[in-house]
């Protein structure tokens, strides 16, 4: 095993769960600020280490970032438990199609993902959700792949394995068969807890949203809070979201960013949201 759960209380107790996934650090922030609606005032009901992950080789005090992965637990309208996991950091990915690129990708992912799935199992676990966006869109290599209009998704499910994928506009479902690319980290995810969910998974799909020029995509963000409500009745917590939204917006018209500063002690202490933490200022898209 790599990795290391630490349950902050006394381990849940074994039920069906929903496992939602989210990078915080991905570009536009979308999934940053639909993830932490979902979270709302939440404190982690666990920390997951591995000497795999990718962190930064320098902290701060007294407001340290928080380099582990981070576990929280909510309950939808009908009262069925959903697990939220919050990534930091990932191992750096090069956004290319060539065939010998990214070799240690799948080195340092893979262990990770497969040792967190196995954990759960231990929990009930048995559904799993990725919210990410459309993030290789704008570079040259991937021009023909498809494309998620601004403030739209798409989801596809790894267990069907369609060849169509559902794309969402606001109420509206259409069928398309554009091809769109997957960045490393999701469908790794996809894939393996497709195989090594013990609990007779039911899905394992990625919500992917549009990919934006603008520093904080609002707009997709709000579409998949929309689509995570109406479909898994997954409430969000609008003052988090505000508060989220308040402090990237201060980002925006930075050069120079001491995360430290910016995100204030209490939101670092309580959520440990954090930028990069490898150096100041480094995150900017």
């Amino acid at each position: 095993m790599n990795v290391d759960i630490a349950w902050t209380g006394e381990k849940p107790e074994k039920k069906n769960t929903h496992l939602v996934i989210y990078h915080q650090q991905e570009h536009g922030y979308a999934t940053a600020l639909a993830g932490q609606a979902l979270i709302g005032q939440q404190e982690p009901i666990a920390k997951i280490y591995s000497n795999l992950m990718s962190v930064g080789g320098v902290n701060y005090i007294p407001s340290p970032f928080w380099p582990e992965y981070r576990l929280y637990e909510v309950y939808n309208k009908n009262g069925d438990r959903t697990f939220i996991l919050r990534i930091p950091s990932l191992y750096p990915v090069e956004p290319t199609m060539r065939p010998n690129a990214n070799p240690m990708v799948w080195l340092y992912t893979y262990p990770i993902v497969r040792d967190i799935v196995m954990l759960l199992n231990d929990v009930g676990v048995n559904r799993m959700t990725y919210l990410t966006a459309n993030l290789f869109r704008f570079h040259r290599e991937f021009e023909d792949f498809g494309e998620v209009g601004h403030g739209h998704i798409v989801e596809y499910d790894f267990l069907r394995l369609t060849e169509e994928v559902d794309k969402y506009y606001g109420d509206n479902t259409v069928e398309t068969r554009d091809d769109f690319a997957v960045a490393p980290n999701v469908w790794i995810w996809c894939d393996v807890f497709a195989t090594f969910c013990a609990n007779t998974p039911r899905f394992s799909e990625v919500v992917m949203g549009a990919i934006s020029t603008d520093f904080m995509d609002s707009d997709t963000a709000d579409t998949m809070l929309r689509h995570m409500e109406e479909k898994y009745g997954l409430l969000h917590d609008e003052e988090a979201l505000e508060e989220l939204t308040m402090k990237l917006s201060q980002l925006k018209d930075m050069t120079y960013v001491d995360a430290t500063e910016v995100f204030s002690p209490d939101g670092f202490n309580n959520d440990g949201f954090n930028i990069d933490g490898t150096d100041k200022g480094d995150f900017i898209p």
